[in-house]
C-alpha cells in the first residue's frame, strides 16, 4: 500500500486559490511522487541486477529489460 503525503500551505484570507490552481499544484505533487518510486524501484532492481553471478540467466535479463524500462520512464 502506498502513502502519499501533500503538504498545504496556509493562505491568508486576502488571497483565493482557484479550483484550478488546486489542481495543477495536486497533480504536480502526485507527478513528483510517482517519479520518486520509480526512482525507488530502479535502484533496488540495479540493486539485483550487480548481485546476480550470470548475467546470461533468464533473471538477470528480466531484470535488465526492467531496468531499461523505468529508465526510459524516468
Amino acid at each position: 500500500m502506498a502513502v502519499m503525503e501533500v503538504k498545504v500551505d496556509m493562505i491568508k484570507k486576502s488571497e483565493k486559490i482557484t479550483n484550478d490552481d488546486f489542481w495543477s499544484e495536486y497533480a504536480q505533487a502526485y507527478f513528483e511522487y510517482e517519479q520518486m518510486e520509480k526512482m525507488g524501484t530502479l535502484k533496488e532492481y540495479k540493486k539485483a541486477y550487480n548481485e546476480i553471478d550470470d548475467k546470461d540467466s533468464f533473471n538477470a535479463q528480466y531484470l535488465e529489460v526492467l531496468i531499461d524500462q523505468l529508465k526510459s520512464e524516468v
